[in-house]
């Protein structure tokens, strides 16, 4: 079992870590600190160096990741690929790599490494275009999994935005539709909510959550409505 090694404290240089300054506005000697003041800038010295350990752990720890990754490398996705055409690639391997990596992450829990990968994508398909065959579908799942994702966070507004630029590439995605009605909901945007629910139902009406989330709409509405009329 390896045990992290912990460098030697450098002493000599904590006159330089000390915030105390003599009368001539210059760091205080080590012999010159009080017993509070040498506490200190130990403490600071100890902490400095432990941060170095942390980064340094941190550096060999990805170092160490990457090179398994690299080790265990699938390249089956690639088995239909027109390696002559950068589009081909790119989109192939946005689907088939970069896109389930980024859900594996979601569902262990690692949001902000999922974002990053999802957002990494998004850049991706941007330089391609829409265009190339499959690259809006996968842009809209994209836009999907990042609302989805905002929703967990709390970011209802962001969610909103991703769900709708869905929506403006296709505007019957079923769960573009599902997570802009949800944010609504929870926004007290009660009418529009169930808008987007209702064209939902219209594709698919077995969709129970849907159906849960439109009564919810409902319900609110009239006690609304009722509270008007008072």
């Amino acid at each position: 079992r390896r045990h992290a090694v912990v460098m030697p404290i450098d002493y000599g240089k904590w006159s330089r870590l000390a915030d105390d300054e003599d009368e001539a506005g210059r760091p205080k000697a080590w012999a010159d600190m009080t017993t509070e003041e040498r506490r200190e800038a130990s403490e600071r010295a100890a902490a400095e160096e432990r941060g170095v350990q942390d980064r340094r752990q941190a550096h060999e720890a990805s170092l160490q990741a990457r090179a398994r990754a690299a080790e265990t490398a699938d390249d089956s996705w690639a088995h239909d690929v027109d390696v002559d055409s950068y589009e081909d690639f790119t989109v192939k391997r946005t689907w088939r790599v970069v896109a389930p990596r980024g859900a594996a992450l979601f569902k262990s829990g690692d949001l902000r490494g999922a974002e990053q990968q999802w957002l990494g994508a998004l850049l991706i398909l941007q330089k391609t275009g829409l265009d190339w065959p499959t690259a809006r579908e996968l842009y809209v799942q994209l836009k999907c999994n990042l609302a989805q994702l905002c929703i967990k966070c709390g970011r209802f507004a962001e969610a909103h935005r991703l769900a709708s630029a869905a929506l403006e590439q296709n505007p019957g995605c079923e769960k573009a539709l599902y997570r802009r009605a949800w944010v609504r909901l929870r926004c007290a945007e009660w009418s529009e909510a169930r808008r987007d629910l209702e064209a939902l139902l219209a594709d698919h009406p077995n969709n129970t959550e849907a159906l849960k989330l439109l009564a919810e709409a409902n319900s609110a509405l009239r006690q609304r409505a009722s509270a008007i009329r008072r």
